[in-house]
């Protein structure tokens, strides 16, 4: 369940515009839209109730690099 405060109940006009452009999306365009909204709102509650912020998408796996690019070895 959302909450939300009284005045965050509806859009503003801009994603009001967005979001009715969304009725000509088929199907499965519509699914995908949805699950993204749907990921970015549980990471938007998780920040505003843990006050974390999630890792850059690639943090776990890069690999340092030196200055010249190449990848350096762990330590």
């Amino acid at each position: 369940m959302l909450v939300f405060e009284a005045a965050e109940r509806s859009p503003d006009k801009v994603l009001k515009l967005k979001f009715e452009a969304l009725r000509d999306f088929d199907p499965d365009e519509r699914r995908i839209v949805e699950g993204v909204l749907d990921s970015l709102l549980v990471q938007h509650q998780a920040k505003r109730l843990f006050g974390q912020t999630t890792p850059p998408a690639n943090a776990a796996t890069s690999v340092p690099q030196s200055r010249n690019g190449k990848r350096r070895a762990s330590r």
